[in-house]
C-alpha cells in the first residue's frame, strides 16, 4: 500500500503485513549529546551496527557530511528499518522496565539507567493496535517467567515502577531492532 514503508535489504523481511495502522517510515530523532558518535547511536537504536544502517541513516540525515563527526545538539532522524527476528528469542522471556512512545524518550532513559549492574537494551517495534513504541528491556533473557519474576524482584527502587515480565509479544509484531542474546 502507498505510503507504507517497504525495506529491501535481505537482513530485514521480505513482506511487511498489511495493517489498519501506518507503518513508520522514521523512528523518530535524537539529539547528539557530548562524545555521542552516530555509530554508538545507531548501535544503540538498532542493536547492531552495520554499513547499511549507516547508509541508511546518512540519506536520512543529508546534513551529516561525516559520519564520524557530528556535533553536540545535532538532530539525527532515525529511519524505520525492520529487522528479522528469530522465532526462538520470542519465545524466552524478558523484564520490560518501561515502553516509551518516542525514540528521543526511550534513548535518554536508556543512556541514564542503562549501567553494568543493570544492562538494558531498546527495541523499537510496531504492531497493528499500539503502533510505534520503544521497549526497555533487560538484556538478559530468561526460558520461564519464574526466573523472569525473580530478577524483577531485585531491579533497583527507581526501576521497578513500570518493570514486569514480558512473556511473548504480540503475534504481528514488527521489530526494528535485533533481539540480542
Amino acid at each position: 500500500p502507498q505510503g507504507r514503508s517497504r525495506v529491501e535489504l535481505s537482513e530485514f523481511p521480505s513482506e511487511i503485513p498489511d495493517y489498519d495502522k501506518e507503518l513508520p517510515g522514521i523512528l523518530g530523532q535524537i539529539t547528539a549529546g557530548k562524545n555521542e558518535t552516530l555509530g554508538e547511536l545507531i548501535y544503540r537504536v538498532y542493536g547492531i551496527y552495520t554499513n547499511r544502517r549507516l547508509k541508511s541513516v546518512a540519506e536520512c540525515n543529508q546534513m551529516i557530511k561525516d559520519p564520524d563527526l557530528i556535533k553536540p545538539g545535532q538532530v539525527i532522524r532515525f529511519p524505520a528499518l525492520p529487522a528479522k527476528v528469530s522465532p526462538t528469542l520470542l519465545n524466552y522471556c524478558w523484564v520490560s522496565i518501561t515502553s516509551e512512545e518516542s525514540l528521543e524518550h526511550a534513548y535518554r532513559f536508556l543512556m541514564d539507567h542503562s549501567s553494568d549492574a543493570t544492562p538494558m537494551m531498546m527495541i523499537p517495534c510496531w504492531n497493528g493496535r499500539e503502533g510505534l513504541k520503544f521497549v526497555i528491556l533487560l538484556k538478559e533473557y530468561f526460558s520461564d517467567e519464574e526466573s523472569a519474576r525473580n530478577t524483577l524482584k531485585q531491579l533497583p527502587p527507581g526501576l521497578v515502577p513500570d518493570a514486569q515480565v514480558l512473556a511473548g509479544w504480540e503475534e504481528d509484531t514488527i521489530f526494528f531492532a535485533k533481539l540480542v542474546l
